[in-house]
């Protein structure tokens, strides 16, 4: 397998394997969300929908339960966008994605929260709610009494950014919409992020949830990890090392080309993707 080069069928198939599309499967909703590395969560309904087209018998509760049990977050993580991600999956990736988290700050509030010294909005916003939750626009008002003149959205966008939070239920559960709550990942948790992570299993559980992939395809987004970025030996040895890990195993299939493939009518775009299917209604 390490030395093998899949045509694009194969590697079709294997991705869909990967991503529990070529039938649906009996698993708990955790297990199902670790075995895709997460699932894109940018409104309520797409991890609902995405999860029916995969998972035998699967109805709302099951989702909105693991939420609410704190087996799975919502959370600013891969691309900067909002995931849904098992909670072990988020201590162990959220300080990795940290660099590619702050480039999309600079980005996108860097010059409407000129001024602002990142790590005391950080500090200030770890000081409000530790407190108690926030929504979003609450925090930005409070933060903006602090630096008065600045623009509250900027900087509360800023501060999700640069603080590992996380969006507790019900916000982003089926149906539920309005101002987004913040609570502090570790309180929420019950854990700390640790201090120091190695980039070697994100990108080896990329792998398992998607099949073979370059070092480039493997990153999760600008300023993210890849193989070449933190590993020993090279780039292609790497890829290699990994694809030879994840590949093969019952949660890493790699079936043959002829395998059919059913219609699955997913609901958004799961992480390290970007084409979107039309959405149904799931069963209550």
């Amino acid at each position: 397998m390490a030395g093998d080069v899949l045509g694009r069928r194969a590697l079709n198939r294997a991705t869909l394997a990967r991503q529990l599309l070529l039938r649906r499967w009996d698993l708990p909703v955790a297990e199902a969300v670790q075995r895709l590395a997460g699932i894109n969560g940018q409104d309520p309904e797409p991890p609902y929908l995405g999860l029916w087209a995969r998972l035998a018998g699967f109805r709302h509760h099951a989702l909105t339960k693991a939420l609410e049990d704190r087996e799975v977050v919502r959370s600013t993580l891969l691309r900067g966008t909002q995931h849904l991600v098992t909670a072990a999956d988020y201590l162990a990736w959220r300080p990795l994605l940290q660099p590619m988290l702050e480039q999309r700050r600079r980005g996108a509030f860097g010059r409407s929260t000129a001024g602002v010294d990142p790590a005391a909005l950080a500090a200030a916003t770890r000081e409000l709610l530790a407190e108690r939750p926030l929504t979003r626009p609450e925090l930005g008002r409070l933060l903006a009494e602090r630096w008065p003149g600045q623009d509250p959205v900027s900087l509360a966008w800023s501060a999700q950014y640069l603080v590992p939070l996380v969006h507790p239920p019900p916000s982003g559960t089926w149906g539920k919409r309005g101002a987004i709550p913040c609570v502090l990942a570790e309180s929420w948790l019950g854990r700390p992020l640790p201090a120091a992570a190695s980039p070697a299993g994100m990108i080896t559980r990329h792998l398992a949830a998607f099949g073979p992939a370059s070092v480039w395809t493997s990153r999760p987004g600008p300023g993210s990890p890849g193989c070449a970025s933190r590993s020993s030996g090279s780039p292609r040895s790497c890829a290699r090392s990994a694809t030879s890990t994840a590949g093969g195993s019952t949660t890493c299939p790699t079936p043959p080309v002829p395998t059919p493939t059913p219609r699955r009518r997913c609901a958004c775009c799961p992480r390290w993707t970007t084409s979107c299917s039309p959405t149904p209604t799931a069963p209550a």
